[in-house]
């Protein structure tokens, strides 16, 4: 079976590459001119004939460094992708997806309503006093640099403990963070 479906993914995709003109690509399987001439002059019935042959005419090699490598990659896009939906749930504004992961205003609104995240228009209330004091609270508790990666975690926490919207929570967070380098450079 995996013989099969190998020789006739291979032909196919062949075939395909050859009618667009992307000969180099098909010698980079290990053809030759005078066998990609062949396969272009091969019948239907010999495509089958072929595709369905018990024999295979290639062989699958693994590139182990290329596998973990790829793997390591869509693992992270996969975080990325699930704290983004986190964020995008707990209010986060367009411009902070900006920020954090350079998305533009179309693709953020795309994502919301995937996610099924309806957006109120015009700005978010702000925290009250209260609010205010737990999130100053929660984050002393967890200071880190507002514009890491990591931080957004931290945000993304205090904004579920806090039960306030991650967009509030960034700018008092933000608005601290001014303060207290214009403090510290005085």
């Amino acid at each position: 079976m995996l013989n099969t479906t190998l020789n006739q993914a291979i032909l196919s995709e062949i075939l395909i590459r050859i009618r667009r003109g992307e000969v180099n690509y098909c010698q980079q399987f290990g053809f030759d001119e005078s066998e990609l001439a062949e396969i272009t002059n091969l019948s239907t019935q010999e495509i089958l004939d072929m595709s369905e042959s018990k024999a295979s005419f290639a062989k699958i090699q693994i590139d182990h460094s290329v596998f973990w490598s790829l793997l390591e990659t869509v693992r992270e896009a996969s975080r990325q992708r699930n704290q983004i939906d986190r964020a995008l749930t707990l209010g986060i504004s367009s411009e902070m997806i900006h920020i954090f992961f350079g998305w533009s205003s179309a693709e953020v609104s795309a994502r919301r309503k995937l996610l099924g995240i309806k957006e109120n228009m015009g700005r978010k209330p702000n925290a009250n006093e209260e609010e205010e004091a737990k999130i100053w609270e929660l984050w002393q508790r967890h200071k880190t640099e507002e514009d890491s990666s990591e931080s957004l975690d931290l945000l993304i926490l205090i904004a579920e403990e806090s039960d306030t919207s991650l967009t509030e929570i960034y700018r008092l967070v933000s608005q601290w963070e001014k303060e207290r380098r214009l403090h510290s450079v005085k």
